[in-house]
């Protein structure tokens, strides 16, 4: 009797929980977050991890181009990549490796 109770939970937990949809990991939704008054000129490195990701990109123009690196954060309420303070998320205990090691060590 406990089994058939356990498998009819099961089954109407599967069913009834909405499809979880795939966070985006392109150049294109993770150059998004720039649009705050940024100018984006090219994104060279990214990675995506867990709803982390990091960033190396070209911002400005002319000569006051730089090379930055962003820590972001998937908001899944949103559907949207949003930059992390590096200073609050570079911790290993919060961030996937890879994003540790190359979104916190570098300029």
């Amino acid at each position: 009797m406990v089994v058939g109770v356990v498998v009819a939970v099961a089954r109407v937990s599967a069913h009834g929980a909405p499809p979880v949809a795939a966070v985006p990991c392109d150049a294109g939704a993770l150059g998004a977050a720039f649009s705050s008054g940024l100018a984006l000129q090219s994104v060279s490195q990214y990675a995506c991890d867990s709803g982390w990701a990091y960033v190396w990109a070209n911002i400005g123009g002319g000569p006051a181009e730089v090379s930055v690196t962003e820590v972001l954060h998937f908001n899944a309420l949103s559907g949207e990549w949003r930059f992390a303070r590096r200073q609050d998320v570079c911790k290993p205990t919060i961030l996937p490796s890879d994003i540790y090691r190359k979104g916190c060590f570098s300029n």
